[in-house]
């Protein structure tokens, strides 16, 4: 590859991270419930809960399907 390639493999990849960084704490839903209250749901806030509370399986199994999926299936080759 040259120097041009690598330079623009780095910024791809770059912008990349950054747009996989804000989707993780970007919000999957907003609950209402009577107008009054709302709730915020993030799959980043989703693990920190799920670590905090001890669970660690669950977390590792959501942190594998959702994260480092999400991250080797642009990849896929088949």
């Amino acid at each position: 590859m040259s120097d041009r390639h690598t330079v623009m493999l780095n910024i791809v990849l770059l912008i990349a991270g950054g747009l996989f960084a804000v989707g993780i704490c970007a919000p999957l839903m907003t609950v209402q419930k009577w107008r009054v209250f709302t709730q915020t749901y993030t799959l980043g806030a989703g693990l920190l809960r799920l670590f905090a509370a001890k669970h660690y399986v669950r977390f590792c199994r959501k942190f594998s399907f959702e994260v480092i999926c999400s991250m080797i299936s642009p990849y896929d080759q088949r």
